[in-house]
């Protein structure tokens, strides 16, 4: 077989010497933090330099960038800030007055990823590659000896090829004596293992798309999730069974469980519930099943239900293709820098997009080792990567914020981890985490699980708190993304008299929004609700046209990086999760003094996201009239942790409400929960703190404020 990645790059020879990864993958110039897999010998070339201003927050006035048609952003403007890794000390080094200035390097390195990625496409076409299913084989072909999983916990590993045959066990089982075909659907609750990966690959192999179940959803909640995904049969943890039992007494269908035991002790299997999935497995072949099993499969379809908030209305199964699985992993690896010798470390559920695709998509393309571990542990951290030998690592925001919150100690930088990828790595804390983990190379992105298109990669180690670089010109000349004007009062699109949108000018504060090449967006699993239909926007810029609507507020700075400003509609993001506020003000009504609950996102100082707060009405309007504590076990018992509200704001009169009766909720999040805040605007409404340490709410009053305000409570 052909090798499936490009064995040169002349737009990378014309700006430095490259080493390959796989056979060859352009990756960045040959410098001591790219040439081994240890640390740079020269701390410099990612760390500050002493004599040199300090890099600029993403607020701070910034340089211009150098194109044909606009001002130029040299080399020499970057002499003390994070240097891209794509730079050599050559490029760094040149005077302001040649062509190589930042920009024209950031520019060839952008172009210069993207074919790389469109070559890799290219060879993976040639060799028959439509599904994950064919993308996974193919690596267990290249890389059938290389290590694919280590489970923290237990220490258990697999190579690529072990990995294939349990996957394969699935694939048999499922097809033989389950009877199911491509386009059906499964779906799995599990906890981070490598029975996880293998029941995900096993079911590709047969064309049935996994609905990934959130592992912390139980109730009502649950209920709407396997609903949704229209599954007849879970495989599932058996540390879930409690649950899943309780909500399967009233499925409106027969839903067949069969239960993954593997993680418990051996002292507990007698004590576990059956049919244990293993059990089913027994006798099965490890052979691969016939690739005609899934010939009826397109790239489009869906490989993954991955669950999302969306922007309205409660949770929804986004359909995320094969298509997007594979182009992670051609868009990823490259930016990483990551080879077949990396160990990519993996706390992060693997139901949520991060761990499942942007992290474990590139291994696979590369054919280097994911660690994995069940949940994310701050006092653990830096001790599996050093047991493990991790290179690189996957994150969120509050990831870094809980790890920063431990107590320093002076070998912190002394660990093997080189390269970090994921979202929410705050300009605040970015050089901190940078210079205190000793990390060479962080990659941010800007994506969505349901979004159309590629995540927007900030891969330049440049501007702090960017989410996202495209070179302007190619924005402009492509016209694939746009940032418009948005009403965040009326949650709408401003739109001119003759009814098209207003694009923002540079720097400016809008919605962004892509486009709809061929004017079809997979979406959503259709409930009959319109969700699909909502997330597009129609005659944008002339008639006719499709526009994808993110729901996020983008500012985007005349040198082309993004920058994430806050989210839209009824969702807000917490705890790494985007809470549907229609679902918490569903499960908060039923409590049986509330009125109504409106419910919304309040920032805390030196937290990611928005902390839930519901302003509450009780029946009467008697303000007095709720028992905190009883309402406290009620949201802890029916509500993920992430969408239980911190805050709440009882009323004395009904909450504000727009003209098509719609909770208003700008005011109130403008507010958040400063007593002062009510007090000064002449509002009595009376604010309460929930937290574990006291089992209830407790009223909110300035010196509480001020402990919460100032990082006293773990959030």
């Amino acid at each position: 077989m052909p090798p499936l990645v490009s064995n040169k790059s002349d737009e990378t020879a014309a700006v430095a010497a490259s080493r390959p990864i796989e056979d060859g993958a352009p990756t960045p110039p040959a410098s001591p933090a790219t040439a081994t897999a240890h640390k740079p010998t020269d701390p410099a070339f990612y760390s500050m330099d002493t004599h040199t201003e300090q890099p600029q927050h993403e607020h701070e006035h910034k340089p211009s960038c150098a194109s044909s048609s606009s001002t130029a952003l040299s080399s020499a403007s970057v002499q003390g800030a994070w240097r891209p890794i794509l730079m050599t000390d050559a490029d760094a080094a040149a005077p302001s007055t040649t062509t190589t200035t930042t920009a024209a390097v950031l520019h060839r390195r952008y172009l210069m990823y993207r074919e790389h990625s469109a070559k890799c496409r290219q060879q993976l076409d040639a060799a028959g590659v439509v599904t994950g299913a064919d993308y996974w084989e193919v690596a267990v072909r290249r890389f059938p000896n290389h290590p694919f999983i280590e489970k923290v916990e237990t220490l258990a590993s697999f190579t690529y090829a072990q990995a294939d045959a349990q996957a394969n066990r699935i694939a048999n089982w499922a097809h033989a004596q389950l009877g199911l075909r491509a386009g059906q659907v499964v779906a799995l609750m599990c906890e981070n293992s490598p029975e996880f990966l293998f029941v995900c690959f096993g079911l590709a192999k047969i064309g049935v798309t996994a609905a990934l179940i959130n592992t912390n959803l139980s109730g009502s909640m649950l209920t709407h999730a396997l609903v949704v995904a229209r599954a007849r049969h879970i495989i599932a943890s058996s540390r879930f069974q409690a649950r899943i039992v309780d909500v399967s007494v009233d499925f409106p269908a027969r839903l067949d469980c069969y239960w993954i035991n593997s993680h418990h002790p051996a002292e507990q299997q007698a004590l576990l519930v059956q049919p244990a999935l293993e059990t089913c497995l027994q006798g099965v072949s490890t052979a691969s099943p016939d690739r005609a099993l899934r010939a009826a499969v397109k790239p489009r379809d869906a490989m993954f239900y991955i669950y999302t908030s969306g922007t309205t209305g409660r949770s929804k199964a986004a359909k995320f293709s094969h298509l997007r699985f594979i182009g992670a992993g051609l868009t990823w690896s490259g930016p990483c820098g990551l080879s077949s010798s990396d160990k990519y470390y993996i706390s992060l559920p693997l139901y949520h997009g991060n761990a499942l695709v942007v992290a474990l998509s590139p291994c696979i393309h590369v054919g280097c080792a994911a660690v994995l571990r069940e949940r994310f542990t701050a006092s653990g951290f830096l001790d599996d990567v050093r047991r493990f030998n991790c290179t690189a690592a996957i994150y969120i925001g509050e990831l870094w914020r809980y790890l920063i919150a431990q107590p320093q100690r002076a070998n912190d930088h002394v660990n093997p981890l080189r390269v970090i990828v994921g979202n929410g790595l705050r300009a605040d804390i970015w050089q901190t985490v940078m210079q205190r983990f000793g990390i060479d190379h962080a990659v941010e992105h800007y994506g969505a699980t349901e979004m159309p298109g590629a995540a927007v990669l900030n891969w330049t180690d440049l501007r702090p708190g960017s989410c996202g670089f495209v070179p302007p010109a190619i924005r402009q000349a492509e016209g694939v993304d746009c940032v418009i004007a948005f009403d965040v009062d009326t949650c709408q699109p401003v739109r001119t008299k003759a009814g098209f949108c207003v694009p923002v000018a540079t720097n400016g504060v809008g919605e962004l929004i892509m486009r709809l090449t061929d004017g079809v967006y997979d979406g959503y699993v259709e409930t009959g609700d319109g969700a699909t239909e909502r997330k597009i926007y129609r005659n944008v810029f002339e008639q006719g046209d499709a526009w994808w609507s993110s729901g996020d507020l983008i500012r985007i700075d005349e040198c082309g990086f993004f920058y994430f400003v806050d989210r839209v509609g009824d969702a807000y993001r917490w705890k790494a999760e985007n809470v549907s506020t229609n679902e918490v003000c569903d499960v908060l009504s039923a409590f049986p003094t509330i009125k109504e609950a409106n419910i919304y996102g309040v920032s805390i100082p030196g937290c990611y996201g928005r902390a839930g707060m519901a302003s509450l009405v009780l029946h009467d309007n008697a303000a007095d009239a709720i028992d905190l504590k009883a309402f406290y076990d009620y949201a802890t018992l029916h509500l993920p942790s992430y969408a239980r509200p911190v805050f709440l704001r009882i009323r004395r009169e009904d909450n504000a409400k727009t003209s098509t009766l719609k909770f208003q909720k700008q005011d109130y999040m403008r507010q958040g929960f400063n007593p002062s805040t009510l007090t000064n605007e002449g509002v009595s409404d009376m604010l309460f703190f929930g937290h574990e340490a006291f089992g209830t709410y407790r009223l909110l009053d300035e010196q509480l404020y001020h402990r919460i305000s100032t990082g006293g409570f773990r959030l």
